[in-house]
């Protein structure tokens, strides 16, 4: 590993270990070069209902990511959520204390 993704993962960790040090049920975690897709909030909290509907006992969603596949399948019944294939530059995911 190259000391930013060693950098990286630890300001991860550090996120993870306050999510369960303050009792959090769930977090959202941006990373500093995200950008918004246009209608990024109505997208977010249709996905979130999709998720919670849907997928029963989710632990980590991907919110923004490099797809390395196109070949992915739609989560039944969704619009929004896909079972993700390889992925690369997670740019912004929610995570569960599951999770």
């Amino acid at each position: 590993m190259k000391m930013g993704e060693i950098g990286c993962f630890l300001s991860h960790y550090f996120i993870w270990k306050e999510m369960e040090e303050k009792g959090y049920n769930r977090i959202l975690i941006f990373e500093d070069d995200v950008r918004f897709r246009v209608n990024f909030i109505r997208y977010f909290y249709e996905m979130m209902a999709e998720a919670d509907r849907h997928i029963n006992g989710w632990d980590l969603l991907y919110i923004g990511r490099k797809i390395m596949q196109n070949n992915e399948d739609f989560v039944i019944n969704s619009r929004h959520l896909v079972y993700p294939g390889y992925t690369y530059w997670t740019l912004s995911y929610a995570v569960t204390r599951l999770g």
